[in-house]
This record gives structure tokens, sequence and C-alpha cells, in this order.
């Protein structure tokens, strides 16, 4: 998540903000009231949009109407109501937002409906590009927390993990657990020893 957000007010001008995103590099900018109240959201495919007006001088026609004025502020041009989501929203849902609504980025707000931060495609890229060392570590602590008893080996290559040596009897949640860590492609558990035991006391029965 991006913290660090381009925030304006609806009343700047559209240069302005164009400006201001081209300068920080950034594809889009938050739009608050004077009360700190998210009201819209702009991006760069809403001024890609006014650049998209015909040219008059290449289109010129005695029966055409005169091209129309530009919006001069940015509260003309942004979008609102903003699709959002709340600090606790988990990432597979935010991806399903952002595949639902077509859009590239989803503003953040905490538990008071203040706006903390963006999430942008972007991000979720960086997530999946994380390197295996880092998501080895993540998976490591996932399969303590899962109980897992012993010193399983954790094997990651190019984001798919290989557990063995594993002893626990809730292979399911030590499954969740693992596939929860972010740039996670796939998972293999090498036969768990606990449910291996389980499985032979029964078959003893």
């Amino acid at each position: 998540m991006t913290r660090k957000l381009s925030i304006v007010t609806p009343d700047v001008p559209v240069k302005d903000v164009a400006r201001l995103l081209t300068l920080r590099g950034v594809g889009a900018a938050p739009v608050v009231s004077p009360q700190g109240e998210l009201v819209g959201i702009v991006t760069e495919a809403d001024f890609i949009a006014l650049e998209a007006r015909p040219d008059s001088r290449l289109h010129a026609r005695r029966d055409r109407s005169p091209r129309p004025a530009a919006p001069g502020t940015v509260g003309e041009v942004m979008s609102s109501p903003v699709v959002t989501a709340g600090v606790d929203t988990d990432i597979a849902d935010i991806v399903g937002i952002m595949l639902a609504q077509h859009i590239s980025r989803v503003p953040i707000l905490d538990g008071t409906g203040t706006l903390v931060g963006i999430i942008s495609r972007s991000d979720l890229l960086r997530l999946l590009a994380r390197p295996d060392r880092v998501v080895a570590e993540d998976v490591r602590g996932a399969v303590e927390a899962a109980g897992v008893r012993g010193s399983p080996r954790i094997e990651v290559l190019h984001g798919r993990v290989r557990i063995s040596d594993v002893e626990t009897t809730d292979v399911a949640l030590l499954r969740r657990l693992v596939c929860d860590v972010p740039g996670v492609l796939g998972l293999e558990i090498a036969q768990p020893v606990g449910a291996a035991e389980a499985r032979g006391r029964e078959e003893d029965r």
C-alpha cells in the first residue's frame, strides 16, 4: 500500500494536478473536501480523456459544433463516488474489487473513514515479485504459526514452495497459512509425518 499520497481538493486547477502527478511519478490523486472527507479520485486516464477531444484544425467542418471548453478544476473531472476498502480487507478481496469494477487502484480507509493509503496494481505486482528468500522467511513464520513440530525443510523456487519433514496433523491449516503468504504461487507438502502416523493408527484399528 502506498501511504505517501498526492492529495488535492476539488477546486484545484486541472493543469496543476496534471503537473503534480507528472513530477511525483504517480498515476492518481485522491480528492478530499475541506473537511478531509474523500469525495473523489482523479487519475491519469481522466487527463488522457481531456486530450482525446477532436482537434478542430484536423476536423474542420461548417456543421460541427464548437469544441467544448475543457474542465477547469479537478472537481469537474474526478471520479465520484469512490470505490474504497478498509484497512483489514483481504488482499484477495481487493483484487476482486479491481477486477469487478475495472479499476486499477483502491483507496484504503481506516475505521473512522480517514484515508490512509491506496493499493494499486503496481503494489500487487510488487507482492508477486518478492524474492524467494523473503518469501521463505515468511513461510517459516507461517509454518511456526501452524504449530508444526520438528525442523521442517522449506524450499522456495520462483515462488513455488516445497515443505518436507513436516510433523503435523492439521495439514489444512498449514496449507492455508502458507498460501496466504504474499508471493507464494504454489505449494507442495511432502508426506506429513503426523498425518501418516494417524492413518497408520486408523488402519491398525
